[in-house]
């Protein structure tokens, strides 16, 4: 009995001098990577906005991150498009720099705080709204609460709202399924584990394109014990917000529809890139682009396509100027 006790005493021990290194790393962080944005009040807690270049007109082009994903990641897209047209990214409540919120996360939530945040910023529309993966399912969802402000869409390898009844869903091992639990992965983030651990090869290999300073900002973001928690808390939600996104349908605005080249071969490739079709019946006027040298990260590694798809529906607007009507080119 003794020897249990001093096993469960030095465990506790251990725990709390790796919680106490997770919380002084993250300080640390904190000083190092300072938000390259501002952060907005918009009720008791504050979001973190990073607003880039003037362009011409009042066009405003909005980013939002996939799950997992933060206002780092549109870097290489935001220092191209600033050269013509505002262009912000943002980190959802939790993400980041930005606080948590108490409202679930699903996608009409996240919209209406996106909406507030541009307004507390005032940072006016009209809007081309961009989302990469679980964003593409937010930006919809706004599109679809405020299409007065909305000139068009662009999804970049969106999910789909149809994606958990058609994709296969592996089986874990039963040690797997306590890994992957919410409570433990959060203990893991708090004691540090994760910190110590490093990022993964894939990690890397999908981060690298970006710039140095970029990548460890990056890194010390997904290595705070709350970016667990609401990645955690998306996922959790995500079926609820997958049926949001069923409802839209943005009429005759246009939608550009960018979808990865490289993709597995596998069952599920196939599946993802039939979704990723059916993705052009949400609008009248959409088309679609394949990124052939990307994987989902194609802000990352074909960041030239997103531009450019931003870019042709900036010049549309100037030429027709009229976003209830969209594009004449799509």
């Amino acid at each position: 009995m003794d020897s249990v006790v001093k096993i469960l005493g030095l465990l506790i021990f251990v725990f709390i001098i790796l919680f106490i290194y997770q919380s002084l790393s993250t300080l640390i962080d904190n000083y190092r990577y300072p938000p390259s944005g501002r952060l907005v009040d918009i009720g008791g807690y504050k979001l973190h906005l990073d607003v880039r270049g003037e362009g011409q007109g009042k066009i405003t082009v909005v980013c939002d991150a996939g799950l997992g994903g933060t206002s780092l990641g549109w870097s290489l897209v935001q220092a191209e498009v600033s050269k013509f047209a505002r262009i912000c990214s943002y980190d959802r409540a939790g993400y980041a720099w930005s606080d948590p919120s108490s409202s679930k996360r699903t996608s009409i939530n996240i919209a209406n705080e996106l909406h507030l945040l541009l307004e507390k910023a005032k940072v006016s529309g009209p809007y081309i709204l961009v989302g990469h993966s679980f964003g593409g399912a937010n930006m919809m969802v706004f599109a679809d609460l405020y299409p007065e402000e909305t000139i068009g869409v662009i999804l970049v390898d969106s999910v789909h709202e149809d994606m958990l009844k058609k994709l296969p869903n592996p089986s874990q091992k039963f040690f797997d399924k306590i890994i992957s639990h919410s409570i433990v992965q959060g203990l893991l983030a708090a004691s540090g584990y994760k910190r110590l651990k490093g990022q993964t090869t894939e990690i890397g290999r999908m981060f690298f394109p970006l710039s140095e300073p970029i990548r460890n900002a990056y890194y010390a973001q997904m290595n705070k014990t709350g970016y667990t928690q609401i990645v955690s808390k998306e996922m959790d939600c995500l079926e609820e917000s997958l049926l949001q996104l069923a409802r839209c349908h943005i009429q005759d605005k246009p939608l550009i529809i960018i979808t990865a080249g490289i993709a597995s071969s596998s069952e599920e490739g196939k599946i993802w890139k039939e979704l990723q079709k059916n993705l052009l019946f949400k609008s009248n006027k959409s088309k679609q682009i394949v990124a052939e040298n990307s994987d989902h990260m194609i802000n990352h590694h074909q960041p030239q396509i997103i531009v450019d798809a931003i870019k042709e529906l900036v010049n549309s607007f100037s030429v027709f100027g009229n976003p209830k009507n969209g594009s004449e080119n799509l």
